[in-house]
């Protein structure tokens, strides 16, 4: 029987060092009504192997909470302990740790806003006014200039989507076929770039299992609200001149309804993250509205501008380090490739050099 450390280590069950630090934790308290010993008792009966000492020190609370019947004192324990796991947790840095809580709004009888903040704690309500996006959008930059505050969530594959699909309409078309294809199709291209700056952000080797399920996740949850968002504005526009005898328009071979999307082109079965078979019911009814969404592009330049690596690409230094005579991979081809997917982008695979340099001591014809 064994209780893991903080810091990792394994060490055998001492009920000794539990009644110690219940006495420390007990200290100014009255043995006679409060009784460590007994406590520890308690405690080291709930011990199990593989415990850990951030999980004793839990049991020690709800252990001394459950006997707070017997004498008020040791309610006292319970607060001692929280705290003395709280110091030992954050002895040098707070940063790894989320602050649960709550929050309580006081207001005067004599405030003017008394009658909303009224309003404001029923469970029911009804449309007073209506405001202009503007007015409202404007509103909430002056109190963020103010504050710092409010905080702004973008759905951003939903909101883009919409915003690439009103650009097909107003866009400038140099020539009328490029027009003409775009209004047919409707393509969209969503991607994203510095996926290998956030992978350094989480601390994820770029050719971990974790940063390849990320990276799956990612675009798993970006295909879907895209799709979603285009099934939406068919909705309202109709679908694409062309998508009769598209796949989304033909029955799928998994027993879904109708539309055949990319995870089954490709025999892959989606996570269970999202609702993909009401999306599918979605899709048989509406149709989209663009026969491409998702496209990752190079993005060199607006990289540049933003200050992370671009698109869906590793860091080049990382991929491979060029030495005189001598090249050195450090990630293997096969993890961009699985990294990449069906991804854009693949013209940055390097297996050799651009050029073989020039044998001029070598006769070619003995070569050949």
């Amino acid at each position: 029987m064994y209780v893991v450390k903080r810091d990792g280590r394994h060490e055998a069950v001492h009920f000794d060092k539990i009644t110690a630090r219940l006495k420390k934790l007990s200290y100014g308290l009255s043995q006679e009504h409060c009784d460590p010993v007994l406590v520890a008792q308690k405690v080291c009966a709930g011990v199990y192997k593989g415990v850990t000492t951030s999980q004793l020190d839990e049991l020690a609370a709800e252990t001394a909470a459950a006997m707070t019947s017997n004498h008020p004192d040791y309610a006292s324990v319970i607060p001692a302990s929280c705290s003395s796991s709280l110091n030992l947790r954050t002895l040098f840095c707070i940063a790894d740790l989320h602050l649960i809580g709550a929050f309580a709004v006081y207001l005067e009888p004599w405030h003017a806003d008394i009658y909303e903040f009224l309003e404001l704690r029923k469970n029911h309500g009804k449309a007073k006014k209506v405001v202009t996006a503007q007015n409202l959008w404007f509103e909430v930059l002056k109190s963020q200039i103010e504050t710092g505050t409010p905080y702004m969530l973008f759905k951003v594959s939903a909101i883009i989507t919409a915003n690439l699909n009103k650009i097909i309409d107003v866009n400038y078309y140099p020539i009328e076929t490029a027009r003409r294809s775009n209004l047919r199709h409707r393509p969209i291209g969503i991607g994203v770039q510095g996926l290998a700056d956030t992978f350094i952000l989480l601390g994820m080797p770029f050719d971990s299992p974790e940063a390849q399920q990320l990276n799956k996740d990612i675009f798993e949850t970006i295909y879907y609200h895209a799709l979603r968002a285009s099934c939406e504005i068919a909705r309202k526009d109709g679908v694409y001149e062309t998508y009769q005898g598209s796949p989304l328009s033909k029955i799928s071979n998994r027993m879904f309804p109708q539309g055949i999307l990319q995870p089954d082109m490709w025999n892959i079965t989606p996570s269970d993250r999202w609702d993909w078979y009401s999306l599918r019911e979605m899709i048989s009814k509406n149709g989209v509205r663009n026969s491409l969404l998702i496209a990752p592009m190079p993005t060199a330049s607006t990289s540049q501008i933003l200050g992370n690596n671009e698109c869906f690409e590793p860091y080049t230094s990382n991929i491979y380090s060029r030495r005189v005579l001598r090249t050195v991979w450090e990630i293997k081809q096969r993890t961009l490739v699985d990294m990449a997917g069906l991804k854009t982008g693949m013209y940055y695979l390097r297996t050799r050099a651009a050029a073989d340099a020039i044998k001029f001591t070598v006769d070619t014809s003995l070569l050949q």
